[in-house]
């Protein structure tokens, strides 16, 4: 990276405000070969407390669990009904030319059950919120985990010294629940709006009246979409990695969304799978793929970006600071 520096090919990570990694053991981690390996070793030695962590992190969650739950528990069409104070069940007949004048269209009613999702995914952002509280405490502890920083410690009956989680989740949840509440308002608008405007989209489809506007409306709106998830993908460990002011957290964040584009979008793969396992499937299926989520989800998306974050910083931030850095200090001593 000093190299490139010379040559000034760094293009928009000139631009980044540099720090060295936040560790409490004020070291530096040790240069990591293999990310893909490091990421599987630190989820597995670290499993157990992960998984006492994810179940204080569901309990922030538990509204947003609530949300993806509904739809396997009740149909979407009950769910219609009850938001719309409908207590008979319609009849619907679509396509027949003559006679039942009380019967309903199936294609106005498929369209119309379409409101049941947008009002899904408004609450699914404000959830989202609620549950990025926990998502500090939850992030905190993947990130130190990935640094092999040091824990508040208690022997176990081997003597062996065991990371005290607990502890360390409501440090993490003390010291940055504003930085991820904003982080995860952010997110929710991205769902609430995007997922709404989908939603729109579906229903002038299903009418058969979705126009040119439509469809350059939700194109634009998914380039935003891919942008603003690789973006809240970046600065979800950036608050915790880095000592710097939030501000700078945030444009970092956007300059590693843009300038490391490809990355992100393989990334962002990653995260698209269980998302569209979910979408596609229904019944026990769907039920499984979410029992799977919930368990595993939080300390494996946690470790993930963390493990993520931590590498822009390793290969990219730290070199950048301590060139930069040495500059300064070299300059200061010709002055004297």
């Amino acid at each position: 990276m000093a190299k490139e520096q010379k040559k000034g090919k760094l293009g928009l990570l000139k631009h980044l405000t540099l720090a060295p990694e936040a560790r409490e053991d004020g070291g530096t981690s040790a240069p990591v070969e293999g990310r893909f390996r490091y990421f599987w070793s630190t989820f597995r030695e670290n499993n157990g407390q992960l998984m006492l962590v994810n179940l204080l992190f569901l309990v922030t969650a538990l509204p947003l669990i609530a949300i993806l739950i509904l739809p396997n528990v009740v149909s979407v069409e009950r769910i219609y009904y009850w938001l719309n104070g409908v207590k008979d069940v319609p009849y619907y007949m679509s396509g027949v030319g003559f006679g039942l004048s009380s019967a309903s269209d199936l294609t106005i009613a498929r369209a119309d059950l379409l409101t049941v999702y947008a009002w899904g995914f408004l609450f699914a952002g404000i959830a989202i919120a609620i549950a990025s509280i926990g998502a500090a405490g939850l992030t905190h502890i993947c990130v130190k985990f990935v640094w092999k920083d040091s824990f508040i410690t208690k022997k176990d009956s081997y003597g062996n010294q065991v990371p005290r989680v607990v502890p360390e989740f409501f440090r993490g949840i003390k010291k940055f629940w504003w930085q991820f509440m904003i982080v995860g308002a952010i997110l929710g608008v991205l769902v609430g709006g995007i997922g709404n405007a989908y939603v729109y989209f579906l229903r002038q489809f299903r009418l058969g009246v979705a126009g040119a506007g439509e469809w350059i409306m939700i194109i634009a709106l998914s380039l935003v979409a891919l942008f603003g998830i690789a973006f809240v993908m970046i600065m979800i460990p950036s608050i915790v990695l880095y000592d710097i002011p939030f501000v700078q957290k945030l444009k970092n964040s956007a300059i590693f969304t843009i300038a490391m584009a490809l990355q992100n979008f393989f990334a962002l793969i990653v995260i698209a799978i269980p998302v569209v396992l979910l979408a596609v499937t229904n019944g026990f299926i769907n039920i499984l793929i979410l029992a799977v989520l919930l368990v595993f989800g939080g300390p494996f998306f946690g470790v993930m970006f963390a493990n993520y974050g931590q590498y822009f910083a390793e290969r990219i931030v730290t070199p950048l600071y301590v060139a930069r850095s040495g500059k300064y200090k070299s300059k200061q001593k010709k002055k004297k």
